[in-house]
């Protein structure tokens, strides 16, 4: 993040645009590279020799200059509008030293910033009314409510998922993964991987499924139902199975993997994996750097917005982005375990802890049950908030804490001299 120079030079430009596509940087003139001082004063001149070179990059670079004793320090923000580009093409700082990015290395730079997305290009290679399946688009405009008068065509078009070019028309990337008759000959990686397993280690069933990303969500959908436990319950004086975990919260989760995954990944698809105690979706791409984690609690992020805005027509989706919010209020309401979220290398993973009908009805008491239930600010609990909780001895606490171990439902974190339990 640091560059010296014995003075101005042409090649400035290229450092100040490789730090702006960086994290920013610093740039001190009047030092060589052996750090021996050559005395640089800023007057004016420089001074506006300095911004002009910063304004001639495309876009401009924000910098801020001043004076340190006997040299001059440039300081480089880090663009909010990358890639920025010299005269002379593109650099990057790469170590201690700005590299100039080959053509392939600027196209995976301007999608890492989301300047090209993949569901925005345009699939030119054969004409859409060869490849679209029109079955598929009948489906949607039933789920839309769109008018039957509007030719299919026109309808694609007006949704993005089209575009005519010299009398012809063709599909974009997202009119193919939606509407395409076989998306997985233009794009194979567009798959998702359905896993159940018994261990860790050890898979009990697979599938792969294509098709269109419709057809993949609804019998994905179809499946983690298949495969996950239910529980009768009452309602309205009607006997309703109920699944472990809500199907708006799968829902929710298998939409987002699908419609937010790095469709220009193509080594790795989306994977569900069914594990005995928990389900994991993991999804190529992590999220982009303009949002945290943390801010992915009500807040829209949007890798394919064209096929994000097909999905709300067809009322899959909200458009305030407040899904995953809906979902760990929807577990908090029912005393569920909490979502968990993170990347971990190129994959954003959402846990989602099962809970355990079996253990919860056969093997826990009434007060064991209710600690499930509890707000997540009673934990970390000691064996002395247990008994006051329930007001019990702390014999008493003792063995039921015993009991919740066993049953895999709380483990104890030790802190010094005392023992508190968490949620497992």
């Amino acid at each position: 993040m640091v560059e010296f120079k014995e003075g101005l030079s042409h090649h400035l430009e290229k450092d100040l645009s490789a730090f702006a596509n960086a994290s920013g940087g610093t740039i001190y003139l009047g030092i060589s590279d052996k750090g021996t001082i050559h005395p640089l004063s800023l007057t004016h001149r420089l001074k506006s020799q300095l911004q002009s070179t910063a304004r001639n990059c495309d876009p401009p670079i924000d910098i801020t200059i001043r004076p340190i004793e006997d040299i001059v320090a440039v300081e480089v923000s880090e663009s909010l509008n990358k890639p920025v580009r010299a005269s002379d093409g593109f650099y990057l700082r790469i170590g201690a030293s700005s590299q100039k990015l080959t053509r392939d290395e600027i196209f995976a730079f301007a999608v890492q910033e989301t300047k090209i997305m993949f569901d925005r290009q345009l699939y030119v290679k054969e004409k859409a009314e060869s490849i679209l399946a029109t079955r598929q688009v009948e489906w949607f405009r039933q789920k839309a409510r769109l008018e039957m008068d509007l030719d299919n065509l026109q309808l694609l078009e007006n949704i993005s998922c089209l575009q005519r070019q010299n009398q012809n028309h063709y599909l974009t990337h997202a009119g193919i993964l939606l509407f395409g008759a076989n998306p997985q000959k233009m794009f194979p990686q567009a798959t998702v991987t359905l896993i159940v397993l018994e261990d860790l280690s050890t898979i009990r069933e697979q599938k792969i499924l294509k098709g269109t990303l419709f057809q993949q969500i609804e019998i994905a959908f179809q499946f983690l139902k298949d495969h996950l436990k239910s529980k009768p319950e009452i309602q309205s004086l009607e006997r309703k199975d109920v699944l472990e975990i809500p199907e708006f919260v799968l829902r929710e989760l298998l939409v987002n993997a699908i419609i937010h995954r790095d469709y220009f990944e193509t080594s790795s698809d989306v994977v569900i994996k069914i594990f005995p105690t928990w389900i994991e979706f993991s999804n190529p791409g992590p999220i982009s750097k303009r949002i945290t984690l943390d801010q992915l609690w009500g807040k829209s992020y949007r890798r394919n917005p064209m096929i994000a805005d097909v999905f709300f027509h067809a009322n899959y989706i909200e458009r305030a982005g407040t899904g995953l919010l809906r979902v760990q209020k929807t577990l908090e309401h029912l005393n569920l375990p909490s979502l968990k979220i993170a990347e971990e290398g190129p994959f954003f993973i959402a846990t989602l802890p099962r809970p355990n009908f079996d253990l919860l009805s056969q093997k826990l008491g009434e007060r064991q049950r209710k600690l499930i239930g509890l707000s997540n600010t009673f934990f970390p609990f000691s064996t002395l908030d247990y008994a006051k909780q329930f007001s019990i001895s702390e014999r008493m606490a003792r063995l039921d804490i015993k009991n919740l171990i066993e049953a895999g439902v709380i483990i104890p974190q030790r802190e010094g001299r005392y023992v508190r339990y968490v949620k497992k």
